[in-house]
């Protein structure tokens, strides 16, 4: 039970997180590109996968309160963070 809580509570913030993420870039009008793909090539925001780096640290964390500490979750962890801020550069 304790999982589905955890994965239930990692998983809300994943969604609220990148919708306030893109609610900022909108307004901010930050980090928007064009669609390529979509035949109206409507406006969007990019690196909106950045902010799920935070969903992913708070659920690490709460698996090592739970079941203490698992180096291969921080090895993951870093992985992520390092390919994600390396795929959010500007080219």
């Amino acid at each position: 039970m304790t999982d589905l809580v955890l994965f239930a509570g990692v998983l809300a913030t994943s969604f609220l997180l990148v919708y306030f993420y893109k609610k900022f870039n909108e307004k901010k009008r930050i980090a928007i590109g064009i669609d390529i793909n979509k035949q109206d090539q409507r406006e969007i925001c990019e690196g909106t996968g950045i902010s799920l780096l935070v969903p992913v640290w708070v659920g690490i964390a709460a698996i090592f309160l739970l079941q203490g500490v698992n180096f291969e979750l921080i090895g993951l962890g870093i992985l992520l963070t390092v390919l994600s801020v390396i795929g959010s550069g500007r080219h």
